[in-house]
């Protein structure tokens, strides 16, 4: 069984194999040094926030594996291809890269990228520079508009399967992106060459007039602060109010653990939880220049998955379990029916089986369980409609404790299927609170 993080909801997909290939004998290889073995052509990307506008100090993060964020709207990456070196085990460095932010300022892409764009800016152009000479005469990347777009990206697609065990499951494998933190003194690298070995170009739209206004960073109060109430290990989340943009002054905390910042700007925090943090309440702290903003009580919410039996021949039956761990922590205040748009998109809440009707304002909130039979040839599963199971869980189902869904599969063929289970928070944001 596997299961990854389907950013940015807490949507998990788990893929059995009831006929894992028979153990082979081999020679296991000799352990290799970490050291850049090989240099290729890699898809790097800079995540930024999908609504900077001209003026606005921004933060972004470079990330080796793009696709991770590419289904979450409140984001947009930037795609490059940069001749970059990688170890034995396949591993990217970004040693050595610097990038041009427009302002002919170059920055070291291991740390965060903070710009400030002109008030009259209409394009935010990156230019890709590296200080290793073994990639100085690769051919330069063709320059590729990215647009600034209020539409979502495409949903992602199925994780590779792992075996199935009775271990909590793992939170995303999502890249951890640049700390919050200052980063450590150092010059960055001289880049061999004028010539950016990449270059992309994003275009910047003019601020419309029905977005709503935000108090200014000085004037802000705790309450003018929001996030959703129930975070994912591992996933992206998401802090709306007014911050600098600048994450060497941006902070936050998860019980006095930093989280990583990911991206930043005037209006919004993107941020991933400390690695490691169970299950359960947690307190969320927002300071800017060591001055708190705002507290939120949220729950980290997390899915732990398992199988009776995988060994199935043709007609047999096993059951799967799906629990829900931490949502029973929620305060009865935080139960109110909404969603978060810069972390999932309406085209993904259909996808995941939530009607229209099902966000009717005045209604409680709730948490959508998801589960869908991808193998339908191969089993079947009970209560299923249109191989679709998905249950409506309310505080209530969660006031015993952690809610776990029990669904029986019967072999129709031999083979390996795939059963992919997803939960949405339905929740609305919460305000902050003072400290």
């Amino acid at each position: 069984m596997h299961s990854s993080c389907r950013l940015p909801a807490i949507l998990l997909a788990v893929l059995l194999a009831p006929w894992p290939a028979p153990a082979q004998t081999t020679q296991s290889p000799a352990p290799q040094p970490a050291t850049a073995t090989a240099v290729k052509p890699i898809v790097i990307g800079v995540v930024i926030l999908s609504d900077i506008q001209p003026g606005d100090t921004v933060t972004g993060t470079v990330v080796t594996e793009p696709q991770q964020y590419a289904n979450v709207p409140g984001l947009q990456v930037v795609e490059a291809t940069l001749p970059l070196g990688t170890d034995a085990q396949g591993n990217v460095s970004l040693s050595g890269v610097v990038v041009d932010t427009g302002d002919n300022k170059k920055q070291p892409a291991q740390s965060p990228l903070v710009l400030q764009l002109a008030q009259n800016a209409t394009q935010l152009v990156l230019k890709f520079f590296d200080s290793d000479s073994s990639s100085s005469d690769s051919a330069t990347t063709p320059t590729t508009p990215i647009p600034v777009s209020d539409t979502p990206p495409p949903t992602a697609t199925t994780p590779t399967p792992t075996p199935v065990s009775d271990t909590p499951t793992p939170t995303s494998t999502t890249p951890t992106p640049v700390s919050d933190m200052p980063p450590p003194a150092s010059t960055t690298p001289t880049p061999v060459s004028d010539t950016p070995v990449a270059q992309e170009t994003v275009k910047i739209p003019k601020p419309t007039a029905t977005q709503p206004t935000m108090p200014t960073l000085a004037q802000a109060v705790p309450s003018d602060y929001t996030t959703p109430p129930v975070y994912s290990g591992g996933g992206v989340e998401v802090i709306h109010g007014p911050v600098s943009g600048d994450s060497h002054l941006t902070q936050v905390l998860m019980d006095g653990n930093p989280c990583g910042i990911l991206a930043e700007d005037p209006r919004s925090v993107m941020l991933t939880p400390p690695a490691g943090t169970t299950a359960g309440l947690h307190t969320v702290t927002l300071k800017e220049g060591g001055r708190t903003l705002a507290t939120f009580h949220i729950a980290l919410v997390s899915l732990l998955l398992s199988a009776d039996d995988l060994k199935l021949v043709k007609g047999q039956t096993t059951t799967i379990h799906a629990t829900i761990q931490g949502a029973d922590s929620l305060p009865a205040a935080a139960w109110n029916i909404g969603f978060e748009k810069d972390l999932v998109s309406s085209q993904q809440l259909t996808a995941d089986g939530v009607s229209s009707g099902t966000l009717s304002a005045g209604k409680p909130g709730m948490i959508v369980l998801h589960v869908v039979n991808a193998s339908p040839a191969t089993v079947s599963l009970s209560g299923a409609k249109a191989n679709q199971v998905t249950q409506l869980l309310g505080q209530a189902n969660f006031s015993k404790g952690p809610y776990t869904y029990n669904g029986i599969l019967k072999s129709l063929l031999d083979g390996t299927f795939n059963i992919n289970v997803a939960i949405v928070p339905l929740l609305a944001p919460i305000p902050g609170e003072a400290q």
